[in-house]
């Protein structure tokens, strides 16, 4: 089994007669055209359309320094943004008021800004793999949930784990104690946080206003942690709600491996993890990866074959699997009643 990224590019391939590869970088040419357009169209096909198993949500906190003019407040967008996402229908004001400026989103919304986006599904770096039960797998700003199906490939060292399916369960440590105050200060038992990780707070009953957002911790002992905002600003909760019980930190950059099927995979007794490796979603949408992959044929056919007529051929199978890919997607959305237009409400 190799990774998701070559198993696609062999797809396409394989829709053109041609020879298949092994990996992006074994020196044939169909691997450097593989290599040159695979990132670029899969990328666009993102932000075509927003693809239900691409959906992300974010509370991120403003930066600290505000736009020099214009809207209120400027927030730095997640590394794994690649299109914004309107509101939810029940959530619309039509109070529209953000623009994206580069890697920046400027709004009169105060913080934290509540964020709908499609993020990018690319492989993601591993910096290490602990021997132990379950293992756990270092990558940093890896992005994925609890629950999600990855796959890994190119450790050296314990490659035990190579080319297989995993699912990702993030590792969480209880909350015990947060405090009203500048900045705010979690109580967590034997968190083994480092000062600059990220973590993402859940599940706190009391003070919700932390839920479902991240932070970065500063300044931690054994037990305890500071949260700062990404933008390196102290987090005051001191006007927030008194904290009454539970919740979970969860770091972002570490996963543990279990079985698809739900089951701890212990590591304890594989080989030594050395250095490298990738990890990346799966995706499961088969109607969009046939969408994609016939694409990726189209934009190949111009180098490998110099075919006009392959060429057009995969464009118009292409045009004919796309509609059908969105329709199975949109049939996977709850239904939402449209909201009603502005003017109608305006005269009642």
């Amino acid at each position: 089994m190799a990774s998701q990224l070559i198993d696609m590019c062999n797809a396409a391939l394989v829709k053109l007669g041609a020879k298949t590869i092994t990996s992006l970088t074994d020196g044939s040419a169909n691997a450097t055209a593989c290599n040159n357009s695979y990132t670029r169209i899969l990328r666009a096909e993102l932000r075509d359309h927003p693809w239900g198993f691409a959906k992300a949500l974010a509370l991120i906190d403003k930066d600290a320094i505000d736009p020099a003019f214009g809207r209120a407040y400027q927030y730095t967008l997640p590394s794994d943004f690649l299109r914004l996402l309107d509101p939810l229908v029940e959530d619309d004001t039509l109070d529209r008021d953000w623009e994206i400026h580069g890697q920046k989103i400027h709004t009169d919304d105060a913080s934290p800004f509540e964020l709908r986006y499609i993020k990018k599904v690319e492989q993601v770096t591993i910096t290490g793999v602990s021997a132990a039960d379950p293992g756990v797998v270092t990558a940093a700003g890896h992005g994925f949930k609890h629950g999600d199906r990855v796959r890994i490939t190119s450790v050296a060292g314990m490659t035990e784990v190579n080319d297989l399916d995993f699912m990702a369960v993030v590792p969480t440590v209880a909350i015990t104690a947060i405090t009203k105050a500048d900045p705010a200060v979690v109580t967590a038992a034997s968190h083994g946080y480092l000062d600059g990780e990220h973590v993402l707070l859940a599940g706190i009953l009391g003070m919700t206003e932390l839920n479902n957002r991240k932070f970065v911790v500063a300044n931690k002992t054994v037990g305890t942690f500071e949260l700062q905002s990404f933008g390196e600003e102290n987090i005051d909760s001191t006007d927030y709600g008194e904290y009454s019980s539970a919740g979970t930190a969860q770091r972002t950059d570490k996963f543990s491996l279990y079985t698809v099927d739900g089951v701890k995979v212990d590591t304890s007794g594989y080989s030594a993890y050395s250095s490298g490796g990738v990890a990346e979603l799966l995706i499961i949408d088969e109607l969009f990866k046939e969408a994609f992959t016939t694409r990726l044929a189209a934009e190949l056919s111009e180098v490998i074959t110099q075919s006009n007529s392959k060429r057009r051929e995969l464009w118009e199978e292409y045009a004919q699997i796309f509609p059908r890919a969105k329709k199975q997607n949109a049939g996977e959305k709850a239904p939402q009643e449209p909201m009603e237009d502005y003017w109608i409400s305006v005269r009642r």
